[in-house]
């Protein structure tokens, strides 16, 4: 592919959000006892619960000296609420916390986020979520630290925190700013190793999603294209394996965290697209898991982000960059090297498909979605930064070979 339509293809005016602080490597989470002071007072948020702890809680605790700060432990499960980040503030706003440490998936960690700002707050959560509240939050936060458990969600180095109200009349907003980028992240493979395959599956290819859609997006850079590609080399290479026999490999557990800890910094540049944009509604009104909405419209997305493009032209900048992610994650099934750009498009589509098909990814309709629903889901899902506009009709088919 011509360098002249790579350098075209992202904007050449930008800005960088900052990146996270962040250490990578077997035994990294005893980094932890280096960078918070002794007898600090630290909140540690986990996931499980009492009655079934995370099976990775034997590990982080055999790494990690506690015994050196005040420690408050609690465990969530579940994609977070505002009335659970209330309640939680309201439980230790007298503890003069100091530290805020969350071990776990997305959710965890957006709990831990969300309660490291309003620990500082006076006034509930909702009140300074996007078009939900009407104050605007200060940026005022207590010192956090993120330990990925999953390799998907990359909310360890975004500057939201997503929080939901499930209902009829329900809601995935976020509470945004600049500095709730986490002050550390630390990936430690062997946290990982025990995510289930179904999990570890659906949050590599949300990861996925999270690299592809900001690559694809207008709003891309050069920073964001150097780090999305290569994340999603990362995880095309690894995925397959890790839901299967490489399960407990260390090297691939870390290719992942890295792939997904990129897919988070270029999300958080770049944007998401016309995936993300269905993920809200659909984790406000149904009790689907993110990573399962992203991993089960990406190919069929792709495909119609695919046709649509193709009906604004053959060269269009979208369909040249698709063309560049089959170059770099395509080992088998390659078209010729004399293939055009839309060939090789088409076999990242092939790819995609075959992809969601092999990790057994399920299908909305599993979630009680039905086309009922499809009108309300659609009026408010948005294309933001999707790489081309799509109609309303497009939107409602997505929906609909995904069933």
């Amino acid at each position: 592919m011509s360098s002249s339509l790579d350098r075209n293809s992202f904007s050449t005016t930008f800005s960088q959000a900052k990146v996270p602080p962040m250490r990578l490597g077997s035994g990294a989470a005893s980094h932890l006892n280096d960078v918070i002071p002794a007898e600090h007072r630290v909140l540690l948020i986990t996931g499980g619960s009492e009655e079934k702890p995370a099976p990775y809680l034997p590990y982080i605790f055999k790494s990690v000296d506690f015994t050196l700060w005040d420690v408050h432990k609690i465990s969530v499960s579940g994609e977070p609420s505002p009335s659970q980040i209330d309640a939680l503030c309201n439980e230790f706003k007298d503890a003069g916390i100091q530290h805020v440490v969350s071990v776990g998936g997305g959710s965890v960690i957006d709990t831990g986020k969300a309660v490291s700002a309003m620990l500082t707050q006076r006034r509930g959560v909702k009140n300074f979520l996007e078009g939900v509240g009407h104050d605007v939050y200060n940026g005022q936060k207590i010192h956090f630290v993120a330990l990925p458990t999953t390799s998907g969600p990359g909310s360890e180095c975004t500057k939201n925190a997503v929080l939901t109200e499930i209902g009829e009349r329900g809601f995935k907003k976020s509470l945004r700013h600049d500095t709730l980028i986490s002050d550390l992240v630390i990936l430690d493979p062997n946290l990982m190793i025990s995510c289930p395959s179904s999990v570890t599956a659906a949050c590599g290819l949300d990861a996925f999603t999270q690299c592809m859609e900001p690559y694809l997006s207008p709003q891309a850079s050069p920073f964001t294209d150097a780090l999305a590609l290569e994340g999603m080399r990362l995880i095309a290479g690894n995925l397959s394996k890790a839901c299967n026999e490489a399960s407990q490999d260390i090297e691939c557990r870390s290719n992942l965290a890295l792939g997904s800890f990129f897919s988070g910094v270029s999300l958080a540049n770049a944007g998401l697209g016309i995936v993300h944009g269905l993920a809200s509604p659909l984790g406000a009104h149904f009790r689907i898991p993110h990573g399962v909405v992203c991993g089960t419209l990406l190919a069929t997305a792709a495909k119609i982000n695919f046709n649509a493009m193709l009906k604004v032209s053959n060269r269009h900048p979208g369909i040249l960059k698709m063309a560049t992610i089959a170059h770099a994650i395509l080992l088998e099934n390659r078209p010729r090297h004399s293939a055009t750009e839309n060939i090789w498009a088409e076999a990242l589509l092939e790819y995609l498909n075959v992809w969601t098909k092999n990790l057994s990814i399920p299908t909305l309709g599993q979630f009680g979605i039905t086309e009922e629903h499809f009108d309300q889901i659609v009026e408010e899902s948005n294309n933001r930064n999707n790489p081309v506009t799509l109609s309303k009709h497009e939107v409602r088919d997505l929906l609909y070979q995904r069933l």
